[in-house]
């Protein structure tokens, strides 16, 4: 598989896809990225909330838990309905990781901003 993407003006993630190689059945990733579902983190952890299973922590515990689940949460926003999904195909997920990691690090080579 390729990671093919374009830059804004500002050297920033415009689209990131990742392909299929030249070598790689398209239908077959298809399918297997169908199979390979990453299930959103918060769903889980409203579970454990509503069994009171964080009873035990101190406020500040919790809001760094909660702090965390809400960040992740964001990778499985759907910007259409702006509502989160219960899961993600594994390339849809990588493809949503890499374009955070390209807007969040960077090298002084590359920094524009």
């Amino acid at each position: 598989m390729e990671i093919q993407y374009q830059l804004d003006k500002f050297y920033l993630p415009k689209t990131i896809h990742i392909t299929a190689s030249q070598d790689e059945d398209k239908s077959k990733l298809a399918r297997i990225s169908r199979r390979l579902k990453v299930h959103n983190p918060s769903i889980s952890f409203a579970q454990l909330v509503s069994e009171h299973k964080f009873d035990d922590l101190s406020d500040d515990e919790y809001d760094k838990l909660f702090a965390v689940v809400s960040r992740l949460n964001l990778l499985f926003m759907d910007p259409e309905t702006g509502k989160a999904a219960r899961y993600l195909d594994i390339f849809s997920l990588t493809v949503r990781l890499l374009h955070e990691y390209m807007l969040n690090t960077h090298c002084e080579a590359s920094r524009i901003l």
